[in-house]
């Protein structure tokens, strides 16, 4: 079957035309500018012909990191709902908001909850699992984020490394230790917003972390990096507050810097030819909710060239337009959304951008200017996923 949609704004990555987009055995068969419809020569009898009316053709969304499944497993503190529920509760969110390729972040804390060894490891494996189901609308990838602190996680991630289950891996120090936290009470809030301690023993947790050395266990450490150059993983560090950090790290292999606190760190790995990656809810609000670097300011000022939606799935598109009402073309907006990050991990020979023999990841978005967009369809590897 041949899919050709008509009347469209396609977005390719050299600017926007309007034209035609052809879409041939999950693939991009062809674009085509004008009123002129070019069918592909092939064997198929069946012909869908939608007509866009106007709207945006874009890349389906590319989001690096997006909590919102952690959300949907824990709706409320020590409330679980079952996996598969969740991933195939959040899919239609994720759809609705242009995303058609998704990048869970697990986080392996070492701590009770969620971010639990042992939870992290089910949610690994309820993700492989689901992905190669017919239930799975948009494509899966899994990006093991671990906690420095958490020394006997260290064989659980192992394990999934060596069976390949992640995509991308993300080393986190969010540790007193660490400069982010300016208060013990601050700290302790932030293991409890996760954890499910009993209030005795979070007190006992955050004062024993609070008063813990300032080293790092080199030999942990140090498996650590054998493991993730072992697997040659994409691998991002997070919450760099010096260049110091993300030198050290881009040594060691690193390539993405995922939310630098500062202009300091965003501007060294942007300068040593690293991804650095900023929130869409921060660029949306124009403002950090931890007081860190401006999302806003890092792309407008070429700090940052990556934007994931964080913690909020809906933020992310939004973000884009918000760009390109600040006077950048939204060609170049959209790349920052689709095609940087699938560069970043690999994918960018496939997906990311509108180009012919790339995979058929699109979606169709109607916008008027000073007005939210709006994804009315989405199709993934040339399937329509979502449809309003």
């Amino acid at each position: 079957m041949e899919t050709i949609i008509k009347n469209a704004k396609i977005v390719i990555p050299s600017g926007v035309i309007d034209g035609s987009i052809s879409v041939v055995a999950n693939k991009i068969s062809h674009i085509v500018e004008g009123d002129t419809l070019m069918l592909a020569q092939n064997d198929y009898q069946d012909i869908e012909i939608i007509d866009a009316n106007g709207c945006y053709v874009m890349p389906g969304l590319v989001d690096f990191h997006c909590d919102m499944l952690e959300h949907a497993i824990q709706p409320r503190k020590k409330v679980f709902f079952p996996l598969n529920l969740a991933l195939y509760s959040v899919q239609a969110q994720f759809l609705a908001a242009g995303i058609t390729t998704i990048f869970h972040p697990v986080s392996f804390a070492g701590e009770p909850g969620i971010r639990s060894n042992e939870i992290g490891n089910e949610i690994v494996r309820e993700i492989a699992q689901f992905r190669n189901n017919d239930n799975s609308t948009l494509r899966h990838f899994i990006h093991v984020r671990y906690e420095l602190s958490n020394q006997v996680g260290l064989d659980i991630i192992s394990q999934i490394f060596d069976e390949g289950l992640a995509d991308l891996f993300s080393i986190m120090d969010h540790s007193p230790r660490y400069t982010k936290f300016k208060s013990y009470l601050e700290y302790k809030n932030y293991i409890d917003k996760n954890s499910t301690f009993t209030a005795e023993k979070l007190e006992n947790y955050t004062r024993a972390q609070w008063e813990m050395s300032e080293d790092v266990d080199s030999g942990v450490h140090e498996k650590l990096m054998e493991l993730v150059a072992k697997h040659n993983i994409p691998f991002a560090t997070h919450d760099d507050d010096t260049s110091q950090r993300v030198d050290s790290y881009r040594l060691r292999g690193s390539t993405i810097s995922e939310f630098p606190l500062n202009e300091n760190a965003a501007r060294y790995a942007i300068d040593n030819n690293m991804f650095s990656v900023v929130g869409a809810p921060n660029l949306l609000r124009n403002k950090s909710h931890s007081d860190n670097l401006s999302a806003r300011y890092a792309i407008l000022n070429g700090l940052a060239n990556i934007i994931c939606s964080d913690y909020y799935c809906f933020a992310l598109l939004a973000s884009v337009f918000i760009l390109v009402e600040e006077g950048m073309s939204l060609h170049e907006a959209t790349s920052y959304a689709t095609l940087y990050p699938a560069m970043a991990v690999g994918l960018a020979g496939r997906i990311g951008s509108l180009e012919a023999g790339k995979d058929a990841d699109l979606i169709l978005v109607r916008y008027t200017p000073g007005e939210l967009p709006n994804v009315e369809k989405a199709m993934v590897a040339g399937k329509w996923t979502f449809s309003k």
